[in-house]
């Protein structure tokens, strides 16, 4: 049962990912008016405006673009291998020596926590993962007063913004990015 567990470890790094989007131009009909629906470009299939399908290549769509429905495991182990499940639109990842047993559970690559498939965490670096990706849970401050300072709070995964002479008296921030 060890080396079980152990061998389903290294196949499941899939701490990153990676997707696509793209958007597409809705066309004027040869009269010149308005399109009333849409087509799919990799299938060719009919959509009515403002509805929302999932095409034959595994792309979730609207009139206006396609996303894949997958993410796209990488950083998978040598003794490791990935095959795509069109039916369910998603990556398996297995051992090459072993193909019946899929990994049950991933690796945060940060701390080495396990958690299991599907599930969602906060890891040590202020990062919101799942198997698949993981995102900072915080936002940091582009633009604050000048005459204050930032200082991230890695206990409580944000910035705290403060007065460069008292740290007591807190600052706005006028921009962030992230979350």
């Amino acid at each position: 049962m060890k080396f079980l567990v152990g061998s389903l470890l290294l196949c499941a790094v899939l701490h990153l990912s990676q997707s696509y989007c793209y958007r597409k131009q809705l066309e004027m009909t040869p009269d010149g008016k308005p399109a009333t629906y849409c087509v799919d470009t990799e299938d060719g299939t009919k959509h009515a405006l403002g509805s929302k399908w999932r095409n034959s290549e595994c792309m979730d769509c609207t009139c206006q673009g396609c996303c894949t429905a997958y993410s796209t495991p990488r950083k998978i182990p040598p003794d490791c291998m990935m095959e795509f499940d069109k039916e369910n639109c998603k990556y398996n990842v297995f051992k090459k020596n072993d193909h019946g047993k899929p990994a049950t559970y991933c690796v945060d690559t940060e701390d080495g926590t396990k958690h299991a498939l599907g599930s969602k965490w906060r890891n040590s670096e202020c990062m919101d993962c799942t198997c698949e990706s993981c995102c900072t849970a915080y936002s940091k401050p582009i633009k604050i007063p000048s005459d204050c300072m930032m200082e991230f709070d890695k206990e409580n995964c944000k910035y705290n913004v403060f007065k460069k002479n008292d740290r007591t008296i807190s600052c706005p921030v006028l921009g962030a990015v992230g979350k």
